[in-house]
């Protein structure tokens, strides 16, 4: 008897652990970790902007108590805001991902409404708290970004393209708050111009991508209100302005043959993802297009810290 209770004990102990594990895998896709893991790479790239020796001061250890704990903490608070604003996004849109991501934690029930919006007040806290350690600029910062997220969520979605030039803002800011760990915006105004353009066309596709079940929850997102070809059209336009910005920093002499190689290789695929978009039409629901935009994303990273490696250690003609 004592030995059955004994095993029940363990089986009950087992299949509890099972269930919170499987808690903290769903609070992790809330959170969406690959967004976050780009917040933090998007933070480093900005401080590259301001001193790609930050690299020599980690590997080496020189100086580690301040500008590479500074640095530290306002990547992990960049990151633990954008947690947060996801969890508190797929909260807002728990019945619209009902029929565009039915898979997702909350509308498949793996996860209760009331734990996404403790999850994101506990990550919310801490990023901001985090950001004091840095700086007062940096608390500024994360307030605002914290607030414009939670806007967004409640409010500015349904929206026509407020809440797209919202997303491009925010995602723009992580490279100005990367920078500014280590003093001062220097270059960073680069890699924001192109979070900026790249983010508020990636949000007008994902429009494009959730149609349907936006329809039925009666939202007012550009496509629905003005139909798909117009939204192909102002997509087309602003990926243009994305492409010119683009080409600026090495026409203008910031950065050299390296960077031109490697951007060239972005805006490639970014034409491509466009032309998918205008021929596929309403077709698009699988949210592809997005996958491969974020593809995109990676390389015109690479391009920036290219351009920086280029301008400090092979002499680029820069300014």
């Amino acid at each position: 008897m004592g030995a059955t209770d004994g095993s029940n004990y363990l089986d009950l102990q087992f299949f509890g652990s099972l269930i919170m594990l499987k808690k903290i895998f769903a609070l992790a896709e809330l959170a969406r970790p690959l967004n976050c893991i780009l917040t933090g790479i998007s933070v480093i790239v900005g401080a590259v902007c301001n001193d790609l020796f930050i690299f020599e001061e980690i590997f080496f250890q020189i100086n580690k108590n301040s500008s590479t704990n500074l640095l530290s903490k306002a990547i992990l608070s960049a990151m633990l805001i954008n947690a947060a604003g996801n969890a508190i996004n797929d909260w807002c849109d728990k019945s619209i991902d009902e029929v565009n991501r039915p898979d997702r934690p909350l509308p498949a029930g793996r996860l209760k409404s009331s734990s996404a919006v403790l999850f994101s007040a506990i990550t919310c806290t801490m990023g901001i708290i985090l950001s004091i350690l840095v700086s007062p600029i940096h608390f500024l910062i994360t307030i605002f970004i914290s607030a414009l997220l939670l806007a967004y969520s409640l409010w500015l979605k349904n929206s026509i393209l407020y809440g797209n030039l919202l997303v491009g803002l925010v995602s723009s800011a992580t490279f100005p708050f990367g920078a500014l760990a280590l003093g001062e915006i220097q270059r960073s105004w680069i890699p924001a111009g192109f979070a900026l353009f790249f983010h508020i066309g990636r949000e007008i596709i994902k429009d494009v991508e959730d149609i349907q079940g936006d329809q039925m929850q009666g939202l007012k997102t550009f496509p629905i209100i003005f139909g798909v070809p117009a939204t192909q059209k102002i997509t087309v336009v602003i990926f243009l302005i994305l492409a010119l910005f683009t080409l600026l920093p090495f026409y203008a002499k910031i950065y050299g043959s390296i960077y031109f190689a490697i951007v060239l290789i972005y805006n490639a695929l970014v034409i491509f993802v466009l032309y998918l978009f205008i021929h596929t039409q309403t077709k698009i629901v699988d949210g592809h297009l997005g996958r491969m935009l974020k593809i995109a994303m990676f390389v015109g990273l690479t391009a920036i810290a290219a351009g920086e490696f280029e301008r400090s250690f092979l002499k680029s003609s820069a300014f």
